[in-house]
């Protein structure tokens, strides 16, 4: 009985502090909207970025997903998208 009471002790403990666990990015955005919720990424996501010398970047992080999914997602300049890459003027 003590060792299912501890066991579920430490699963609770362990849930509760993955959800307060912060996102660890590099390098450190400017801004970030965290809300709940999951986000899934899909062949139906759409990447941009909003000025021309962010396209390299955009380029890149497309073709890291397409390779570990297997999407077709391509970087577009100018509307907003699911996932949007903004510099800093």
């Amino acid at each position: 009985m003590k060792k299912l009471f501890f066991l579920l002790l430490f699963g609770v403990a362990a849930l509760a502090n993955a959800q307060n666990a912060p996102i660890h990015l590099i390098p450190q955005p400017v801004e970030m909207q965290q809300s709940a919720g999951t986000f899934t990424l899909s062949r139906l996501t759409t990447l941009g970025y909003d000025r021309p010398d962010g396209k390299a970047v955009a380029d890149l992080f497309a073709e890291k997903i397409n390779t570990a999914t297997g999407f077709g997602i391509k970087a577009q300049q100018g509307a907003k998208s699911v996932v949007q890459l903004n510099l800093n003027a």
